[in-house]
């Protein structure tokens, strides 16, 4: 097909669903330290089913809470509002994560598997930088190839050519979506999320993960590391599919350190099974 130019596709990324008005305007209640948490909940209020999913989050033995939590006021309370913002946007964009069409993944729940694996190796490499917000490491690395769903969605037959391509020559994911439709899911993914209104962090995150460069934010950096930790595991990817695999400095320190990285993997395969699973069953 003739290459696009990624304005051509962003005149169709209206057919997308967007994310709700009011989830956007409960995003930023959740940011301003300022707003009254009554608030916040009469406005989620208007999306029972949305508020089901967190309280099941919040009530699951995950966050191993000592009373039952009946309304998002009490979730603010015992969690705190990163918490809170982190199980709405999970909740959220799993619907769409867990609906692609048929044909782009192996098994069904493909991708999500794979970015629920990156937002964990995220938080968890996280530690090792006091700086970072944890809550927002999880979930940027959850959005981190939102692009996927943008380019499948609106060009599924054509993204098709991208797998067989990349599967039967073993290139680059990025180089090949580029050669074919002139731009990349990263690109895509940064300008659904700013349609979103997401933070500039999360837009950094889906634009560059695959190419981090020394000025981008430290987000950035983690997340490709995480990636590179989550496709090293086999997890939710396609063993013939090639994506990027830069150098990452944060895994090359870990690993001089004894006992670390084991210790990362294993924290890590303890918490991948009930967090992808906890997610699953919240937005039945």
């Amino acid at each position: 097909m003739k290459p696009l130019t990624l304005e051509e596709l962003l005149q169709n990324i209206n057919t997308l669903p967007p994310i709700p008005s009011l989830v956007i305007h409960v995003l930023e209640l959740l940011d301003d330290k300022n707003s009254d948490t009554r608030l916040i909940s009469d406005q989620l209020a208007c999306d029972p089913a949305l508020t089901a999913s967190i309280l099941a989050v919040c009530n699951s033995g995950y966050y191993s809470v000592r009373q039952e939590i009946t309304s998002i006021q009490m979730a603010i309370s015992y969690l705190g509002r990163n918490t809170i913002k982190r199980i709405l946007i999970t909740s959220l964009v799993s619907r769409y994560y867990q609906n692609l069409p048929k044909g782009y993944e192996a098994y069904p729940g493909q991708l999500w598997e794979h970015c629920i694996a990156v937002a964990i190796f995220a938080e968890l490499l996280g530690e090792h930088s006091a700086q970072l917000n944890r809550d927002t490491l999880f979930t940027v690395g959850l959005l981190h190839d939102v692009g996927k769903i943008v380019l499948n969605s609106l060009l599924h037959e054509e993204y098709q050519k991208v797998l067989e391509i990349t599967r039967q020559n073993s290139r680059p994911f990025e180089e090949v979506e580029r050669e074919l439709f002139g731009f990349t899911h990263g690109e895509a993914g940064a300008y659904l999320l700013e349609k979103w209104k997401m933070p500039s962090v999360f837009i950094d995150v889906a634009r560059h993960h695959c190419s981090p460069a020394p000025s981008h934010a430290p987000e950035v950096h983690v997340v490709a590391a995480a990636n590179t930790m989550a496709r090293s595991m086999g997890l939710g990817t396609d063993i013939y599919i090639v994506e990027c695999a830069p150098d990452h400095p944060l895994l090359d320190k870990i690993s001089q350190q004894e006992g670390l990285m084991e210790d990362l993997i294993a924290r890590f395969q303890q918490s991948f099974q009930r967090t992808s699973e906890l997610y699953r069953n919240a937005v039945k």
